[in-house]
């Protein structure tokens, strides 16, 4: 089932910020891809021991709300700089089918080719 992607609201300043550094995670590739995850990991760990920390339900619900807000502005950095990296044709998924291609079994994108097969095969 594909789950429609909600966009969280963010200010024309966010907007602006979270395009650039998309652009620049996306220059520098992966390795700063899975240090923006990692990042995120720790953020969310920051965020459940400062919720359990507030003094009362109010402070709890403030915490919470501002941890999520920022939580989103890193997922939106990170989709669109997976997003620009696959339309540079330099993501994981773009360089396996660069593979497949020069070992003549076609594209992964082509469901009639070898390389569709055997992924197909071993996936399943």
């Amino acid at each position: 089932m594909d789950r429609e992607r909600i966009t969280p609201k963010f200010t024309q300043e966010e907007r602006q910020e979270i395009a650039a550094l998309a652009g620049r995670i996306a220059e520098i590739g992966e390795p700063a891809l899975d240090g923006l995850v990692s990042s995120k990991i720790r953020l969310c760990m920051i965020s459940v021991a400062a919720i359990n920390s507030a003094e009362s339900v109010e402070q709890k619900l403030a915490v919470a709300e501002g941890m999520i807000h920022e939580l989103h502005v890193v997922n939106e950095v990170l989709h669109r700089a997976g997003a620009i990296r696959q339309i540079w044709g330099v993501d994981e998924l773009s360089e396996l089918d660069r593979h497949f291609q020069e070992a003549g079994m076609g594209s992964l994108f082509d469901e009639d080719s070898e390389a569709s097969r055997r992924l197909k095969k071993n996936l399943i």
